[in-house]
């Protein structure tokens, strides 16, 4: 794909959305998570002190006693990272088995009732989270004590990371997930484009007149505009061709009737004068004769063209031409397979084989071959003379509109000038040089699509 594309531009599109997006979520599901399970400990937390709470009990001697304490199998072990403690004047009376000898030292309430919640240093430099609260058992006179219970808060961290973890996979896979999800988004959204593309491509090879096929709403409007423009230049170009034809047409007669005078003038002894009258003449019957073949591929270029079996008209063409005085004395060599499709205009392939072959059997002594083969997308056309050929350095001038390779032999030398011409505007390659029989070898060279 290239950097301009519309398919890269929705891609990037798409990426640059989920780079901002999925770690912006990532980073909210743990936040949202680390205050969750924060607030779960200090649930936990606050279930134990109110447990420790409700079972405190002062005897008649005054010792202090707890009736029940937190269960967690952590409190049974040394430093196993839950700890509970009573005290009462900033001394510890009971604590629990994972204390041992420690003592916790929380950050103290504010007052009776209220629970403090703080991170402090706990036994082997381990960081607690731990709630503290001030009570006072009823009837047991003005003693007060402070209970505190604590959790490891490493164990909140370890649990952080693996969920931090758990996360950041998840959306390395949502990620790759949703990039698929829009690859194919994006390749099945822009096939009504390619579609779009191989339509405007029949169009311009000339197998199509107008845009067709079953395309989304929101492309109607522009193929439908792009139809009436195709229309537009196609009535153009039409209306243009005709009044090209028309003209050229329109100044045939008083070429005739200028060329008659010339003729007189060479009769009347002004030979120098007709020389010169016919020179003009002569360019100016070329640009007609150039116009009335040219008008029709310019009119029709743009339309759908007809597929035709070149190897059928070769025949054609061939078998006009024998019937010609001269050519009834020429032995005529066609190499050609049974079936040739070609897509081009049949007049205009009339037109090229028609001057080339007539060119040829003008100059032959004996013989004529025409000869065709075909590749995938070309077909190679080939006519050969014995005649006497041309030389080298002159085979780009006789295609020149009016050069002649023999000036005593009768003809215009506008054939091979137009026949040029037109496989040029066919996309195609014209090529002369020198034939194996000895003459003059044209090569033509068309597209078959």
């Amino acid at each position: 794909m290239r950097a301009g594309s519309l398919s890269v531009r929705l891609l990037a599109a798409w990426l640059v959305f989920l780079l901002f997006t999925l770690p912006m979520a990532a980073l909210g599901l743990q936040v949202l998570f680390q205050r969750s399970i924060d607030r779960g400990a200090v649930s936990d937390l606050t279930a134990d002190l109110q447990l420790i709470a409700a079972s405190l009990e002062i005897d008649e001697q005054g010792n202090v006693n707890l009736v029940d304490v937190p269960a967690h199998p952590n409190f049974l072990l040394a430093y196993g990272h839950r700890y509970w403690q009573l005290s009462e004047n900033g001394r510890p009376i009971l604590r629990s088995p994972s204390l041992w000898a420690e003592t916790l030292t929380p950050a103290t309430p504010a007052r009776m009732g209220e629970i403090a919640v703080s991170r402090f240093s706990g036994p082997n430099d381990q960081s607690l989270l731990g709630l503290a609260t001030i009570v006072q058992p009823n009837g047991k006179g003005d003693r007060k004590f402070e209970i505190v219970t604590a959790i490891d808060y490493a164990e909140i961290l370890v649990a952080r990371q693996k969920f931090s973890n758990d996360v950041w996979a998840g959306v390395a896979v949502v990620f790759l997930l949703i990039i698929l999800a829009a690859s194919v988004q994006v390749f099945v959204g822009l096939r009504p484009l390619q579609a779009l593309r191989a339509s405007l491509t029949a169009v311009r090879d000339g197998s199509a007149r107008r845009i067709e096929g079953n395309f989304p709403t929101e492309i109607v409007p522009l193929i439908s505009e792009t139809n009436d423009l195709l229309a537009a230049r196609d009535n153009a170009l039409a209306a243009a061709g005709a009044r090209a034809a028309n003209l050229a047409h329109g100044l045939k007669t008083p070429l005739a009737v200028m060329a008659a005078l010339s003729r007189q003038l060479r009769r009347d002894g002004s030979a120098k004068r007709a020389a010169e009258f016919e020179k003009q003449l002569e360019a100016m019957r070329w640009h007609v004769e150039r116009e009335l073949a040219l008008s029709r591929p310019r009119a029709t270029e743009l339309t759908a063209r007809t597929q035709i079996d070149a190897a059928t008209e070769i025949c054609g063409i061939v078998s006009a031409l024998k019937k010609l005085a001269k050519s009834e004395e020429l032995h005529w060599q066609v190499l050609v397979n049974l079936s040739m499709p070609l897509t081009i205009d049949r007049a205009d392939f009339s037109d090229i084989m028609g001057n080339v072959l007539d060119n040829a059997q003008k100059w032959a002594r004996h013989q004529v071959l025409v000869e065709a083969s075909q590749t995938a997308n070309s077909i190679l056309l080939t006519v050969d003379d014995d005649g006497p050929g041309v030389e080298e350095e002159q085979m780009g001038r006789i295609l020149q509109r009016g050069e002649r390779a023999d000036p005593t032999v009768p003809g215009t030398g506008l054939g091979l000038a137009i026949a040029s011409e037109l496989i040029f505007l066919h996309g195609g390659q014209f090529r002369l040089s020198r034939s194996s029989l000895g003459g003059l070898r044209a090569a033509i060279t068309l597209n078959q699509g």
